[in-house]
């Protein structure tokens, strides 16, 4: 009984549970046993009590039909059921008992009905399916007899239709033409909402219109007329263009010359009869070959007098009784405004072109006049513009400029008494704005005009001096304002009174009381701080870095000081910058002293770093 286990190999011994084949099988008594039963094959019969149904039977495919079979079960439910993927299910019905089927794919619409050839059609009751149809304008090939087909459509879902007759035969041909009337013999009439282009297409349309009389016979109906278009203007067009006849207002059609104009004669264009009474306009008239010749005797008349030769040869001319005086220079008076061009001693003018214009051959120009001693002009006079010994023009500057104003070169000596300078001026303004370096700009001064001096750093030495007699040096008392309150400085004797404060300004900005504290968390290059009139200093720096990657302090203007940019601490580029280590960093300076400072008042300062980790510390800084 021992063996090794599932599926190994047999023991030379083993115990086997064994059955029993019978031809007809033995009752058994409830509490007897009896031995497992085998069919005649050696297979173990088996009755399934409970689990697998009843009545079962197999078959072979393809074979006979058995008498009896297994039956398949339905769960009857009101509405589908909702199915578990992978799990056994009943087939579903309706309480009625239907089953429910569902086609998946090539079954067309739903509520759709069959119905039986020529069977009876109940309007109101039988079903019928809908059909559709397809759009193609190329069709695969012919359908032959007994194919069944889909019908055709066009682009806005028409069927394509063949006409037919009630005898089956195809209609609208040549030989079996669609017709309006019932019988087929009457004359169709035509009716056109358009006219009709009749222009040569494929073929040219061949036909011949008549009028309703014949040609010398009396006028009958509506003839065929031509006919013209009266116009005040005549239109005027160009080669190739069509344009109707012209007609007078009368109706009667205007007739012009052509490339050949017209030949007449007195056989067949006569003009007779006189010109009417009054004014009558002739054209011109050309005499048939040379020049016309008239022998003039008098004008309005007036005798003419015989020619006279005047001017001088050649271009001397013969002229009709003139007088000899009109030869004679005559007097001339000015009336209303002359309009005269002035020309210079070479020919110059004075109308140039305008301003940035090339200058012409001789122009009028301004000149002046170089005078050692200039003449007093009297009022009213006028005088040449003066000029200097190099024809610099001399100006006399009244308003607008300043006056005695003087231009010296810069390091040139400087005469005490002698050599003039040009007084300055100074705005007043508590916020002035920044100036970059290399810039000019004005002094600054209070609303008491003094003049504001501060050191390097922008710090007030005294924020009002005042001068009030012109010993300065030796008496200081009350002529010397300093402070925030503007309070005299007073001196003993030859000494000046100090009055000292506790603790003493500190040398260091850092070691002073403006001191700021700047927080720094960022993935990418940074504005620490925006520029001031005063250069900032870094008074202590702390950075920890997430990865591992470079950084510099730098200073400049721009975006994150990328224009100017000058180091601070490291390089004017990430790149090259200071190296801490990944989730490292460092500590630079105790905040009582100065590390680093900018080199520019005015520039941003500015964190550059190489990678995308966080940067992240604190830094302190002074001015």
């Amino acid at each position: 009984m021992d063996a090794a286990g599932q599926n190994a190999a047999s023991p030379a011994n083993e115990l086997l549970v064994a059955g029993q084949f019978n031809t007809t099988p033995t009752t058994i008594t409830s509490g007897n046993v009896s031995p497992l039963q085998l069919d005649a094959s050696g297979n173990l019969k088996v009755n399934v009590i409970a689990g697998g149904g009843s009545g079962g039977t197999s078959s072979s495919f393809a074979a006979a039909f058995p008498s009896t079979g297994t039956a398949a079960g339905l769960k009857a439910t009101a509405s589908a059921p909702s199915y578990t993927e992978g799990n056994m299910q009943a087939f579903s019905s309706d309480l009625g008992g239907l089953l429910r089927v569902r086609c998946d794919a090539g079954c067309g619409g739903s509520g759709g009905t069959a119905i039986a050839d020529r069977a009876s059609f109940t309007f109101g009751t039988t079903q019928l399916t809908p059909a559709g149809g397809v759009f193609d304008d190329t069709p695969p090939s012919d359908l032959t007899t007994g194919m069944a087909g889909v019908f055709r459509l066009t682009a806005k879902r028409a069927m394509h239709i063949n006409l037919r007759n009630v005898a089956g035969t195809e209609i609208g041909t040549s030989s079996t033409p669609v017709r309006t009337d019932p019988t087929g013999t009457t004359t169709q009439p035509v009716s056109l909402a358009a006219a009709v282009d009749v222009s040569d297409r494929a073929a040219r349309l061949v036909g011949q219109v008549e009028g309703r009389a014949a040609s010398g016979a009396a006028k009958a109906g509506n003839p065929n007329q031509i006919g013209g278009v009266f116009n005040t203007t005549q239109p005027t067009v160009t080669t190739g263009q069509a344009v109707e006849a012209q007609f007078t207002a009368r109706g009667e059609m205007l007739i012009a010359k052509g490339v050949s104009g017209f030949t007449t004669d007195n056989t067949a264009f006569n003009v007779t009869g006189s010109l009417p009474t009054g004014a009558n306009t002739i054209g011109a008239v050309t005499q048939a070959s040379g020049p016309w010749t008239q022998n003039l005797t008098q004008a309005n008349s007036v005798a003419l007098g015989s020619p006279s030769a005047y001017g001088t040869s050649p271009g001397a001319v013969n002229v009709l009784g003139v007088n000899a005086f009109v030869t004679n220079t005559p007097s001339v008076a000015q009336s209303g405004n002359w309009t005269a061009r002035i020309v210079g001693n070479a020919g110059g003018v004075m109308d140039a072109a305008g301003q940035n214009a090339a200058s012409p051959a001789n122009e009028l120009l301004v000149a002046g006049q170089f005078n050692t001693t200039p003449t007093t002009i009297t009022s009213g006079n006028v005088s040449p513009l003066q000029l200097d010994a190099s024809g610099n023009l001399k100006v006399n500057i009244i308003a607008g400029a300043g006056s005695g104003g003087t231009a010296a070169v810069d390091n040139s000596a400087f005469t005490g008494g002698s050599t003039n300078v040009t007084p300055i001026g100074a705005i007043f303004n508590d916020s002035p704005p920044s100036i970059t370096s290399g810039s000019v700009g004005a002094p600054r001064m209070n609303s008491s005009r003094v003049l504001l001096v501060s050191d390097r750093e922008g710090n007030d030495l005294l924020n009002q001096i005042a001068r009030t007699g012109p010993n300065f040096g030796s008496s200081l008392g009350g002529r010397i304002r300093a402070g925030l309150f503007g309070r005299p400085v007073t001196s003993t004797g030859d000494a000046l009174d100090v009055n000292v404060k506790y603790p003493p300004q500190a040398n260091d900005p850092c070691s002073g009381p403006n001191v700021i504290n700047v927080p720094i968390s960022t993935t990418a290059n940074l504005v620490i701080i925006s520029g001031s009139q005063r250069p900032w200093r870094i008074c202590n720096v702390l950075l920890i870095s997430t990865g591992a990657e470079t950084i510099s302090i730098v200073e400049g203007t721009g975006s994150t000081c990328g224009t100017g940019t000058l180091a601070v601490m490291g390089s004017t580029t990430a790149a090259n910058g200071m190296p801490p280590p990944a989730n490292g960093g460092w500590s630079y300076g105790n905040g009582a002293a100065s590390v680093a400072a900018q080199a520019k008042p005015g520039n941003d300062l500015c964190l550059l770093k190489s990678g995308a980790g966080i940067i992240a510390g604190n830094m302190m800084l002074a001015k």
